[in-house]
């Protein structure tokens, strides 16, 4: 249910939660609107769209975690 996903996703960010969605493989347009829909509403872009070749997946995770990783210091 994308009502109840779009609010799961709400609680756990307003907790201070860092949130990615990933969505992988062949998807309809309908399923792409609807995970665009959940993951990138408003200013906020929390998905990526990584498709079919899964080859993909890592240069995606690796971008999203330099997004956070840039800020950490040690």
């Amino acid at each position: 249910d994308p009502r109840l996903t779009s609010l799961e996703i709400d609680k756990l960010d307003n907790t201070g939660v860092i949130i990615r969605g990933f969505q992988i493989g062949d998807v309809s347009e309908r399923d792409q609107k609807i995970f665009n829909d959940i993951w990138n509403k408003g200013n906020k872009k929390r998905g990526e769209v990584v498709g079919a070749n899964i080859e993909n997946l890592i240069p995606a995770i690796a971008s999203a975690l330099r997004q956070y990783l840039k800020n950490v210091r040690l």
